[in-house]
């Protein structure tokens, strides 16, 4: 299934096995940016995909992503 979604004020789908977001995390500030790592955990099946853009990241500290 692919869709549109804004992640900042709909709920959040589920049971996903890819999520891609390219070029959008760089813009939001921490607060935000937060949201939306937690938010794509949430969506995310064991072992899914997150697709980030080459100058985007998340921190590894969190612990919520196998790098």
């Amino acid at each position: 299934m692919f869709a549109n979604h804004n992640f900042l004020k709909d709920p959040p789908f589920s049971n996903l096995d890819l999520v891609s977001c390219r070029n959008v995390l760089i813009y939001l500030d921490r607060v935000a940016k937060d949201r939306v790592i937690n938010t794509f955990h949430f969506a995310l099946n064991p072992g899914g995909f997150l697709l980030l853009g080459s100058s985007e990241s998340i921190d590894p500290v969190s612990g919520l992503f196998f790098l």
